[in-house]
């Protein structure tokens, strides 16, 4: 299975028949490195200045030793490259002689015919072969592009975006080829996919390990990868009894938009109200108060009304993050006690990624670990909250001190023990069963320990770049990389200027909810500036319905949700998974199967009331008419409330799926 096979200039080794490393000495597999680097922060959004090469070492020469079953080798007396099978995967070490070398890239073989997917949740590009991926936990920023909004947002605060940016990176990969690698390191690295013959793994550091599985199939693979990552908590089922509905302003408001929603036949599982902490007025508007402890003037009896939204069979979610505001009770005692992060001076490091100044919870403390777990503790569960959004995790400095650890090695695995904070603090309180959060920031070992992943802040339109369609590649990628729970916001984020929600994108993404795990609503970063579920009878009618496929759908969620924590299979994933031998599905960036059975292809164009999609060969009957089709490519009629969505003929559900027509 692991073989070794050695010439007078060279080696090369090979797993399950595939070549992994091709080494000689014109062409070394490992280049060591020492580098100075510079990079900078503007609201989360880092940006790489410099990267400037100071030494480099070509590991050329090499001796080679196996013994029982392992393969050492040594590269002069620089580096240590060490190779075995462990529960049928191949594991490689690296261990250099000399802690000089903070660089390092190896090439790994690949073929002119490989596509690549993964790297965590991506938004821009979903096949990654041909491009330079950087693996590094960031705000995307806004627009992704070198576009008009793009643009804006730089010259506007330097926060213009670039597709590569993500919250959710990972070390991680899948090859159409029928193999995935995953590292632990937890450093900067880029991952560059664009030679015909090979990959190329660049590292801020050595890292110690790294792992490859080499796959009989697509399924096989993508589940192998979960399978090492580790897969996500199970949801407690009143998850899937309904929307999750964004709605703020007071306990008096929130019980009114309850009302307006279910007047309208609008099924609800859970209210999600983030200001449930109080709020503040600033320059830019409304935002939240960041000092985690219901306000008891805006959220009057909250324990109470979260009582009597149970008995209408709707649970209540809240928001937190890992930041306290510096004007906020909770901060001062958090500083008075050292379980801030500190600037090299000493002081708690100042942010800002609102509009208020903030600090942030030194997560490598654990006496600060164990008081901001008594917070969720006391403040959100005590108050009887069945949920939270638990928001960012990607601003930790580069310059900043920690309690322990190196902030440019702990920076992308921050957001990882924020999760873990989180899942572990709902554990030991045993509401693991009806107690959930969503996060958006994730690292390689999130899956274990996030249930939910969020999609982030998109644009309140269509956009390429930063809008609707950026949801169901990030979903794809996030679900190839192990992460298969994903939900996103209804409607978007993001608005500004002219940009805002109109009634067609709330009801075009509300469409595309119903066939995701969760369906779930925000009402925006400027809600009065942007339509809203209760903006207008039309909106209000189309969300009901919706509400209705997805309620309708829940024993299909539900088993979706199964086969993933048994298999890893994520319930929204790529097509060639199922039809490895289709070319063109790899060409598809929008549409994707959810489950073996559904195959769904969001309207993502304003006004358009039809769509062009691909069928792979199969027998497919269109959901809403009942027609019959073939594989190829089509063009079908989606007014508003029939989203192009097919399933398979012979499906176990084609029953359950025969009757979306019959719901009015």
């Amino acid at each position: 299975m692991l073989l070794c096979e050695q010439n007078p200039s060279g080696f090369s080794i090979s797993f399950r028949q595939r070549t992994v490393i091709r080494h000689s000495v014109s062409q070394p597999c490992i280049v060591l490195g020492r580098n100075s680097s510079r990079m900078t922060c503007s609201h989360g959004v880092f940006k790489l200045k410099q990267d400037r090469t100071l030494r480099s070492l070509p590991c050329s020469e090499f001796s080679i030793e196996q013994d029982n079953g392992i393969i050492t080798v040594r590269f002069g007396t620089a580096l240590t490259l060490q190779c075995e099978e462990k529960e049928g995967r191949l594991h490689m070490s690296l261990s250099a002689e000399s802690d000089e070398w903070n660089r390092c890239s190896i090439r790994i073989e690949a073929a002119p015919d490989e596509h690549v997917y993964g790297c965590g949740e991506r938004f821009g590009k979903l096949d990654l072969r041909g491009h330079d991926v950087p693996v590094w936990v960031t705000e995307p920023g806004v627009g992704r592009g070198r576009d008009y909004v793009g643009i804006l947002a730089e010259l506007h605060s330097g926060v213009g975006g670039a597709w590569h940016n993500t919250y959710f990176p990972m070390p991680v990969f899948v090859s159409s080829a029928n193999w995935y690698f995953q590292t632990g390191s937890t450093s900067y690295s880029r991952f560059d996919f664009r030679k015909k013959d090979h990959f190329t793994l660049y590292f801020w550091e050595v890292p110690e390990s790294m792992v490859i599985g080499v796959c009989g199939t697509a399924e096989e693979t993508v589940c192998g990868l979960s399978g090492l990552l580790g897969r996500q908590p199970e949801l407690p089922e009143w998850a899937y009894d309904g929307m999750w509905l964004a709605a703020q302003g007071g306990t008096d408001t929130v019980a009114g938009k309850v009302k307006d929603a279910r007047d309208a036949g609008v099924k609800l599982a859970a209210v999600w109200s983030q200001d449930w902490q109080g709020i503040r007025v600033t320059p830019y508007g409304t935002q939240l108060m960041w000092n985690w402890d219901y306000d008891r003037e805006l959220y009057h009896g909250l324990p109470e009304f979260i009582e009597s939204l149970h008995e209408q069979g709707i649970r209540f979610l809240g928001y937190i993050n890992c930041y306290l505001a510096m004007d906020g009770p909770l901060y001062r005692e958090a500083s008075s006690l050292g379980y801030l992060v500190k600037d090299r001076d000493g002081n708690d490091y100042e942010m800002a990624p609102s509009t208020f100044p903030v600090a942030m919870i030194d997560l490598t403390n654990p006496d600060a670990w164990e008081w901001y777990s008594s917070i969720i503790k006391n403040n959100m569960l005590g108050a009887g909250l069945d949920g939270w959004m638990a928001d960012f995790g990607e601003y930790l400095p580069l310059d900043s001190v920690i309690h322990s650890g190196d902030p440019t090695l702990f920076h992308n695995r921050y957001p990882e023990e924020w999760a873990r904070l989180n899942r572990e603090t709902i554990d030991k309180n045993g509401r693991s069963r009806d107690v959930l959060f969503f996060s958006r920031s994730g690292f390689t070992g999130s899956p274990r320990h996030t249930p939910v992943l969020w999609a982030g802040d998109q644009l309140v339109t269509f956009h390429k770049n930063h809008g609707m369609q950026t949801v169901i590649q990030a979903g794809i990628s996030a679900g190839m990389s192990g992460c298969g729970i994903f939900t996103f916001d209804i409607g978007g984020f993001f608005s500004f200027v002219w940009i805002r929600r109109s009634a067609e994108i709330w009801m075009r993404t509300a469409e595309m909810a119903a066939f995701t795990q969760i369906m779930r609503s925000h009402e925006g970063i400027n809600p009065p500036a942007n339509r809203q579920f209760n903006s207008s009878p039309e909106i209000l009618s189309h969300l009901a319905r919706m509400t209705a496929v997805y309620t309708h759908l829940r024993p299909f969620h539900m088993h979706l949700a199964e086969e993933y924590r048994r298999t890893g299979l994520p319930p929204m994933r790529h097509p060639y998974i199922h039809y490895e031998d289709d070319k063109i599905l790899h060409r598809l960036e929008y549409q994707y199967m959810y489950g073996r059975d559904l195959m769904v292809a969001p309207v993502i164009r304003k006004r358009s009331r039809t769509r062009r999609l691909y069928l792979p060969d199969d027998e497919w009957i269109h959901a809403w008419s009942g027609r019959e089709y073939k594989g190829g490519w089509h063009r079908v009629k989606a007014p508003l409330g029939e989203p192009p969505v097919f399933y398979r003929k012979g499906s176990e559900y084609e029953n359950l799926f025969s009757k979306l027509r019959e719901i009015p």
